[in-house]
């Protein structure tokens, strides 16, 4: 088993909305596209280290675990996400696949769910997507 990591999508938003963790993987980019995803044995070294290179402007993105970036949601900006499986198939009722969802609640408030949303077929799929809507509402 490994640690869920982050879409590129998800990285690029949480990076804009300030997120400053140094991570063991890391996307190279300029404004045009990403360059390549490396793997760092000296991630603070990488860390939103920026170079030049023909005069393009080369910058780093960490890419966090799905699970860091649900903790610095929750630590940093008050949301809470809680993915949870439903009751109902996803299809038919002989399947044995099921839905997962997912709500957002804010931390002082957990009883106002701000976005609830359904139909995922997997936990993974249902946090990739709450993180993304968790980084929109900031």
């Amino acid at each position: 088993m490994t640690d869920q990591l982050v879409n590129i999508e998800t990285a690029k938003l949480a990076f804009e909305k300030g997120f400053d963790c140094p991570t063991s993987h890391y996307y190279w980019c300029d404004r045009d596209y990403i360059q390549r995803m490396c793997n760092s044995n000296h991630a603070t070294e990488l860390h939103r280290q920026k170079m030049y290179n023909e005069s393009k402007e080369i910058f780093t993105i960490s890419v966090p675990t799905q699970s860091l970036l649900q903790k610095w949601l929750r630590e940093k900006r008050h949301l809470h996400i809680t993915v949870f499986q439903s009751n109902l198939p996803t299809t038919e009722p002989q399947t044995t696949r099921w839905e997962w969802g997912y709500d957002i609640s804010k931390i002082d408030d957990p009883n106002n769910s701000i976005k609830i949303s359904f139909n995922f077929l997997s936990f993974e799929k249902a946090l990739e997507d709450a993180l993304k809507e968790c980084l929109k509402l900031y």
